[in-house]
């Protein structure tokens, strides 16, 4: 026997927007079967909000489309939305509207005042420049208390995701109503209305079982608690629980939703109407650039100012001294490959990767040295006020909280202190014979492959040996070298600069001192590979 999974049915909101009476839209309901929220709106407008289960409305066996042309037959306009989808129709067909028109229809008679808030986690001000290009708008907005606070007077907010990952939310007061979506990943996932005058309609005719209860909470918006506040990581508090399940007028909820929020009361006095954020002293306003590649050097500067601000002046200072350094050792990289390029040498991988490497590196250094000098005598910014992607995430797992500890910690570094150790051994026991018998001798580089290079030289007898060259170094083909073999066995040959250099040996030193230092350090708990990794963040 075999067992087919049961499918899930799509659920999903369908909104009418008909120019008619409610009574009308009551009667049309409760003909058809259709459970539905009915709301008056200013300029004769009615809004009748349902739900489609596996495309055909609740209730019914009517597809939304046929139901929009019903509409439109019988009233004066008619428009249906779903998803991000609005749809109106004309001769007996429907069809889609623009998704940028200025006004929606239903909107143009409505002269409530609108005033809307836009609420994210962290400083996102970096981000503006983008964001207003995303609504070719000037954008205002100040940061109070860990949030960033975006003012608009725009009643389609919830609809524009601006692509950010850190939850949300979105505030709207129109009138009397107050409107709050929560948003999580760069949609809205939940929400909840206040003081909307309206009633349902048809609720006899809700399916059964859990499909009728998905659609319940469709048609009371504010029924929603707060398990979508759960799901995205945020904490909601008891009374935001209270407040989600109340009803009033807006100048009655907005302060008591602001307050379960945790959002500044500013927020408050902005949504009442009492100040506008957009005028505060510490509001920042951003026209939208022209060109999009503007906006994005606009922003990943921003962006960068504020990770740099999180972090010490100390280590600012440190950072710029280090761009300092790298900028001359990367055009040094970069001349030298243009110069083998121009005289026609082979250039092996290594030599373009550090090229690569050393382009890259360059606006990092550039960034670090600007950075510091902007932020010159200024403090150090609180890291939790970064957005999420650009914060140190700490390793509360099992295997970090583990790993953290005195005995691992300290055991990792032992264990690199082995492996270095264990390298310079073998370096000096390989170089032993040319330490004793190594004789030196002029070699031509023969060919050069795979950053191998294939030499030729003429031994003590008179005899000529190739051998491929065991070095870091790599010389051009044709290039003449002075190396070091052992008579024993010709074919054991290095460049004698590197061999007579004690660079490696010292480097190795170094590595071996820093990793029982640190040891020493992560045995007494003075730090940890957690600590360690906030720092090179």
């Amino acid at each position: 026997m075999h067992w087919r999974r049961k499918r899930e049915p799509v659920i999903d909101t369908v909104l009418y927007f008909v120019r008619t009476t409610t009574e009308a839209a009551r009667s049309w309901a409760e003909t058809r079967g259709v459970p539905c929220w009915i709301e008056e709106l200013p300029g004769g407008w009615v809004l009748l909000r349902s739900a489609t289960v596996d495309g055909l409305i609740a209730g019914s066996a009517t597809e939304p489309e046929d139901a929009l042309l019903e509409w439109a037959n019988s009233a004066a306009d008619a428009y249906a939305m779903t998803g991000w989808s609005l749809h109106g129709a004309r001769d007996g067909r429907a069809y889609e509207l623009d998704d940028d028109l200025d006004t929606l229809p239903w909107e143009a008679d409505d002269d409530r005042q609108v005033r809307g808030l836009l609420a994210l986690r962290g400083d996102h001000t970096a981000e503006l420049p983008l964001l207003a290009v995303a609504r070719d708008e000037p954008i205002s907005a100040i940061v109070r208390d860990g949030w960033t606070l975006i003012a608009h007077d725009h009643n389609s907010i919830a609809t524009t995701s601006y692509d950010l990952d850190d939850p949300g939310l979105a505030l709207l007061r129109i009138g009397d109503e107050l409107h709050l979506w929560l948003v999580a990943g760069g949609d809205p996932v939940a929400g909840w209305e206040w003081s909307v005058h309206g009633g349902v309609a048809a609720v006899d005719r809700l399916p059964p079982g859990a499909i009728g209860d998905e659609v319940r909470d469709i048609l009371y918006s504010g029924r929603i608690g707060v398990e979508p506040f759960q799901e995205v990581g945020m904490r909601p508090t008891p009374a935001l629980a209270q407040i989600l399940g109340s009803q009033g007028r807006a100048i009655e909820i907005a302060p008591q939703l602001v307050s379960a929020l945790e959002l500044p009361d500013n927020a408050r006095a902005h949504l009442l109407g009492d100040t506008d954020l957009a005028d505060s002293q510490d509001a920042v306003r951003v026209e939208p650039p022209e060109h999009l590649a503007g906006a994005l050097v606009d922003s990943l500067a921003g962006i960068g100012r504020q990770v740099a601000a999180s972090r010490s002046p100390r280590r600012r200072m440190w950072g710029a001294i280090g761009g300092a350094v790298f900028i001359p050792i990367a055009v040094v990289l970069l001349t030298l490959l243009v110069r083998d390029l121009i005289d026609g040498h082979d250039v092996s991988w290594g030599a373009w990767l550090r090229s690569v490497i050393a382009v890259l590196a360059i606006p990092v250094c550039i960034a670090a040295i600007l950075h510091w000098w902007a932020l010159r005598g200024t403090g150090q910014t609180d890291p939790k006020t970064l957005p999420s992607d650009y914060r140190s995430v700490q390793n509360n797992t099992r295997l970090g909280r583990w790993f953290n500890r005195r005995g691992p910690s300290t055991a990792v570094c032992l264990i690199l202190v082995l492996v270095c150790l264990g390298g310079g051994t073998y370096m000096w026991m390989d170089e032993a014979p040319l330490r004793q018998q190594g004789v030196a001798a002029t070699a031509r580089v023969v060919s050069v492959e795979d950053d191998a290079p294939l030499v030729e030289f003429a031994d003590r007898q008179g005899r000529s040996v190739q051998a491929y060259l065991d070095s870091f170094g790599t010389p051009a083909a044709g290039e003449a070298v002075e190396v070091i073999y052992d008579p024993s066995d010709p074919e054991h040959v290095v460049l004698a600069d590197e061999f007579r250099s004690p660079l490696g040996y010292v480097l190795l030193g170094a590595s071996i001192i820093a990793l029982l230092v640190l040891a020493a350090l992560t045995w007494t708990g003075v730090i940890d590979w957690q600590r360690v990794s906030d720092w090179l963040y």
